[in-house]
């Protein structure tokens, strides 16, 4: 048998490697957060770009129409 027992640890210390274990998780989150953020705003963007696109669309094709439809309701 071995004289030299592991040290059963204090309540008042702390092992530095679990700690930087956490700090690096939260960060991970926070970066996973912020890049599913993005992708969500770059989705929204292109589906407002299209819905712009098709009402300009819509514009060109009836601008006649509603031309008159704007005078005559002035």
């Amino acid at each position: 048998m071995s004289n030299e027992l592991p040290k059963q640890q204090s309540p008042q210390e702390i092992d530095l490697g679990q700690v930087f274990g956490y700090i690096e998780r939260f960060f991970k989150k926070i970066g996973e957060l912020i890049t599913e953020f993005f992708k969500f705003l770059l989705l929204a963007i292109k589906k407002i770009g299209i819905l712009l696109l098709f009402i300009i669309a819509t514009i060109k094709k009836h601008f006649l129409k509603i031309a008159l439809a704007g005078v005559l309701g002035y």
